[in-house]
């Protein structure tokens, strides 16, 4: 990369690097957060139709902390994710 060359990224091709990728993956990190506290924990997901899912039962701190705080992020190799909960 030439320092000062500006590049353009093309949304739908990094879309599509992206979703390929996910779809290779079977775990990554859940980081959530309660009352200024961040806990993190590998979870299993899938990759349905652009929408990470993962899958927990409401008996769980993780799917406590996400109702409260919907803010999540996840991270999986080297990709980051900041995501909203729902």
């Amino acid at each position: 990369m030439i320092l000062g060359k500006r590049f353009k990224l093309e949304y739908e091709k990094v879309k599509n690097e992206l979703i390929h990728f996910l779809d290779k993956q079977n775990y990554l990190y859940l980081a959530t957060s309660i009352d200024n506290k961040v806990t993190a924990r590998v979870m299993y997901f899938v990759n349905i139709e652009e929408r990470i899912s993962l899958i927990t039962s409401k008996k769980f701190q993780k799917y406590k902390q996400m109702v409260l705080n919907p803010n999540i992020a996840l991270t999986l190799q080297n990709v980051q994710i900041e995501a909203i909960a729902h």
